[in-house]
């Protein structure tokens, strides 16, 4: 996924300081398999950078869950009773500084959905 910001009224002129004030980047750049085992037809591995499992509310653009960073997981692991998805995400933010460098942050994120029955068991 690539985000740009660009200025359309500047109609590809470069800004008054000679450097054009377009703007490009890469938010989402990961590599996905499936299929890893016979048992396991609908299982996914991942790795790389990406917005994962991310909820958004776009009226008030709010991320109740906002797993982004660089990590990587497995997704729609069959356990009979229902699918399970499990991944490790790290973020370090170069544009928040503290007493003791960069901010970083790193998360593990289990779930259990698609339950099948009275089962219900999810661990965040």
């Amino acid at each position: 996924m690539i985000e740009a910001n660009t200025s359309n009224s500047e109609d590809f002129v470069n800004s008054s300081d000679g450097v054009g004030s377009d703007q490009y980047r890469v938010r989402e750049a990961f590599v996905q398999a499936g299929n890893p085992f016979e048992s396991q037809l609908n299982g996914k591995f991942w790795a790389g950078e990406r917005h994962y499992r991310r909820q958004h509310i776009d009226s008030e653009v709010f991320f109740p869950l906002d797993m982004r960073g660089y990590g990587g997981g497995v997704d729609d692991l069959n356990l009979k009773v229902g699918k399970a998805a499990v991944a490790f995400i790290g973020l370090a933010r170069p544009d928040v500084v503290t007493q003791n460098g960069n901010i970083t942050t790193s998360q593990i994120d289990a779930a259990m959905y698609d339950v099948k029955g009275e089962y219900v068991l999810s661990f965040r």
